[in-house]
């Protein structure tokens, strides 16, 4: 079909086409997309179709979209009005009059075109697309009369699972290490930064990805189960019982069969290829924030980053930040708080909730505006891993929340103030690229992986004293940090033998 477009350059509409079967997107499918696939009686037939769908959208995104200086735009941009929704979604050309035995090959398997239609309608209702009808976007806007319509999906959510799939040979960041968000305010392009000074900010993150990049580039990373020790094997094997019960409580073990050695040597050929880092920052419409992604290991589970990865034929321990949001909130706005105490603990509900089900309901109180969308957040967690035991009346909710205000008065300008959070995060990426960039300047391989970082534990004691260093540089005392005790002395003793 010859393009639409005046200089006929680009096509900005597409087909469904047939796509290779990929139990690694299927398996991600499934676990972003559960409450669509388990609405359904058929769940292997709608994971099919969704990743056909998946794996359509990204080879696009990868292949025709992203182009020349408009490339940020796609992945960066949000569309709440049609003039972004024109530069940021990805275009579906589809048809709903389609005869009912039309279909789509999904590696051997047939993929009929109106379950499509179905799951696009309901991915439609939980805003991942839009669906236009009778028209296409051009360049210059919705000015073009098309017979069958389309689909415009809302790619910044995509995004998130998109950035994944390394296997599909997904270049995500050709021109520069970093974008920073623009927004229109009263006529003029304003920089969303908050106070922080956006010529410096660019100096510092390009060369900070250049060295991080430079660093990757000569690294080795691996997963070894071959060469574990029994402490190693328990790390591991903890997760992966834990892993197969909440497969066995949600009975869908005929969707996906887990085998270890299989998935290794997956992660290991997506972890042989170049990493790619980045600093990301996201705008939405009040506040921008970030950290940095491409990491190498960023979607790697961390049944495999505690347990049996290596750097450079060594393997590592991870020292991540305890409580990194709520400690480095701590650490920023009040210096009188003790920031080592367990913030997962509280007196006067320890016999209420346990410390795993308070780290949750903080995050839901964290990230949502207010008690009832966190109810609801929290509620929604426990419901998706069918732990119904777990979910609560808003009365109890409610009863929590005061309590928790009352023995931590501080957190109320925390808690549901999502602005603050995100305020944070900030905060917490720019003091780990601070560490990093130490890191890198004393020759200490590693990996970042946001509030965590993953080196060789040979290097452990080096990078603790550079955490506690530059945290006091930063905010007069040191940060409260942690590692596998147990992991690092199996390794040295082994290094011993």
């Amino acid at each position: 079909m010859k393009s639409i477009l005046e200089n006929d350059e680009t096509e900005y509409y597409w087909k469904i086409r047939n796509a290779p079967k990929n139990e690694i997107v299927e398996k991600i499918t499934y676990e972003k997309f559960s409450n669509i696939i388990n609405a359904h009686r058929k769940k292997c037939v709608i994971v099919n179709t969704l990743s056909l769908l998946i794996i359509n959208v990204f080879i696009n995104g990868e292949n025709e979209l992203f182009f020349h200086d408009q490339k940020k735009r796609y992945v960066f941009s949000y569309w709440n009005s049609y003039e972004n929704m024109k530069m940021t979604g990805l275009l579906l050309n589809f048809s709903k009059s389609h005869t009912k035995n039309d279909f789509y090959w999904y590696g051997d398997l047939k993929v009929y075109h109106r379950t499509l239609e179905k799951i696009l309608d309901e991915m439609e209702k939980e805003n991942w697309c839009v669906r236009r009808d009778g028209y296409f976007c051009l360049n210059n806007g919705y000015n073009k009369q098309f017979e069958i319509g389309y689909y415009l999906f809302n790619w910044p959510k995509l995004y998130e699972i998109y950035i994944q799939y390394d296997e599909l040979n997904i270049e995500i960041d050709d021109y520069s290490p970093v974008v920073i968000k623009k927004r229109k305010e009263d006529g003029q392009y304003r920089n969303v930064t908050n106070e922080y000074n956006t010529e410096l900010l660019f100096k510092d993150d390009v060369e900070y990805i250049n060295n991080l990049r430079n660093m990757y580039s000569k690294m080795n990373v691996t997963l070894d189960i071959y060469n574990a020790n029994d402490i190693q094997k328990d790390i591991l094997y903890d997760y992966v019982n834990q892993k197969r019960y909440n497969f066995e409580m949600k009975d869908e073990s005929n969707v996906f069969h887990f085998d270890v050695e299989s998935e290794i040597k997956l992660w290991n050929k997506r972890l042989s290829k170049p990493y790619n880092p980045y600093r990301l920052y996201h705008d939405d419409g009040k506040f921008c924030w970030g950290r940095v992604y491409g990491n190498g290991i960023d979607s790697v589970p961390k049944m495999y980053k505690d347990s049996i990865l290596k750097i450079n034929g060594n393997y590592t321990v991870s020292i991540d930040v305890k409580s990194s949001i709520l400690q480095f909130y701590i650490l920023t706005y009040h210096e009188e708080i003790d920031n080592k105490q367990d913030m997962y603990r509280y007196i006067t509900i320890q016999d209420i909730l346990d410390r795993e089900n308070i780290k949750i309901m903080s995050q839901c109180l964290n990230y949502n505006k207010d008690l009832l969308n966190a109810f609801r957040a929290y509620n929604n967690h426990y419901i998706m891993k069918q732990d119904y035991n777990s979910v609560m009346k808003l009365e109890q909710f409610q009863s929590i929340y005061n309590k928790m205000i009352q023995e931590r008065n501080y957190l109320k300008y925390l808690f549901l103030h999502p602005e603050m959070s995100k305020s944070i995060i900030l905060h917490e990426a720019d003091f780990m690229k601070t560490v990093s960039q130490m890191m890198i300047h004393h020759n200490i391989p590693h990996l970042c992986n946001f509030d965590a970082i993953y080196t060789s534990y040979k290097n452990i004691s080096t990078t603790i004293e550079l955490f506690y260093s530059l945290s006091i540089d930063k905010f007069n005392k040191p940060i409260f940090i942690d590692y596998d005790k147990d992991l690092y002395n199996s390794l040295i003793n082994n290094n011993r033998c």
